[in-house]
């Protein structure tokens, strides 16, 4: 007699005591309107167990001068008008927690199958800024480089084509309160940056143990 039988294929990735490393990983800050920043990243993650990780972020940012400038900005400048404080941000270091509770299969083909999973992650850290001089217009020197504590909330998701390769969409939140130069003396301003990247994950060890699968 004919039946219908139901089959779990086995889950042919796993995360558990292995270290994820994504890097190169490149995006930009999506929310600025006054300047371009390109962001050249990389994130090292230990994978405690299958939906939980802790993981270091580390971020840099090229000066590229008048380059960064986008067109409003530009135009300010020409004319001659009032430009608000324009900061760069140049490093971020970053610690934080992560949470991937949401896993999938993807079925290509009769033979190909893609995992992947959702997660976020929470943390803190450190911003280093530099202000532009010759756009900020009053502005003293003691303001332009800045060290601020940082906090960093993100979610991504992750695509894994092996046991040992993947590659990650990850969208970032920093926000930091930073010090503005005005008329009437300093003030602080709290600034929000968002930033989104893309990079290529490589898991190690290469081979998962045994006794995760």
């Amino acid at each position: 007699r004919k039946r219908i039988i139901k089959v779990v294929q086995r889950r042919h990735f796993m995360k558990l005591h292995r270290l994820e490393t994504t890097f190169p990983s490149i995006g930009l800050v999506t929310n600025d309107p006054f300047l371009r920043r390109i962001l050249f990243a990389g994130k090292f993650e230990f994978h405690m167990t299958e939906i939980s990780s802790i993981g270091a972020y580390l971020c840099f940012s090229p000066n590229m001068g008048d380059s960064d400038l986008k067109q409003l900005t530009s135009k300010l400048q020409e004319q001659k008008e009032v430009v608000p404080d324009i900061s760069r941000i140049i490093f971020v270091g970053v610690v934080d927690v992560g949470f991937s509770p949401i896993f999938g299969k993807v079925e290509l083909g009769t033979t190909r199958i893609i995992n992947y999973d959702l997660y976020l992650a929470a943390g803190a850290g450190v911003l280093y800024t530099q202000d532009d001089e010759e756009l900020i217009t009053g502005g003293r020197p003691e303001y332009f480089k800045q060290v601020h504590p940082v906090t960093s909330l993100s979610f991504g998701f992750r695509i894994a084509f092996n046991e040992w390769f993947g590659i990650r969409l990850e969208a970032r939140l920093l926000t930091h309160i930073e010090q503005v130069h005005r008329d009437d003396g300093m003030n602080l301003e709290m600034k929000n940056n968002f930033a989104v990247q893309f990079g290529p994950s490589f898991f190690l060890p290469p081979k998962m143990k045994q006794a995760a699968r």
